[in-house]
């Protein structure tokens, strides 16, 4: 049977409007298939370096993920730790705000 009879084509990896996930499944499901267009041989070697490539782009997408929820939690902290630090200015500067539009009010009604 041909190659291209099986309607299995070679990945596109130069693709831009194919998204990520997509283009990793398509590597995925070459080397899982083992099927190469016809008259060419399997390069073991190939096979080897994509299957390490897409285990490093696996772990490398968990670190990223882990990371990006570390530092949600650390924005989220540093905002309470903040609000918390500066709870008497802010407390003061809108009693200081209420008493000079208190103080407006006060003075147009003599007008």
């Amino acid at each position: 049977m041909k190659f291209n009879e099986l309607k299995i084509a070679t990945p596109s990896f130069t693709d831009d409007d194919q998204p990520d996930e997509e283009k990793l499944g398509d590597i995925r499901d070459w080397l899982d298939t083992r099927l190469r267009p016809a008259g060419s041989s399997p390069d073991a070697w190939v096979d080897t370096s994509l299957q390490y490539c897409l285990s490093l782009i696996e772990e490398l997408k968990e670190e990223n993920e882990s990371l990006w929820s570390i530092l949600d939690e650390l924005k989220s902290s540093e905002m309470e730790s903040w609000a918390k630090d500066n709870e008497g200015m802010l407390q003061e500067y809108l009693g200081e705000h209420v008493k000079k539009l208190k103080w407006h009010n006060k003075i147009k009604g003599k007008v």
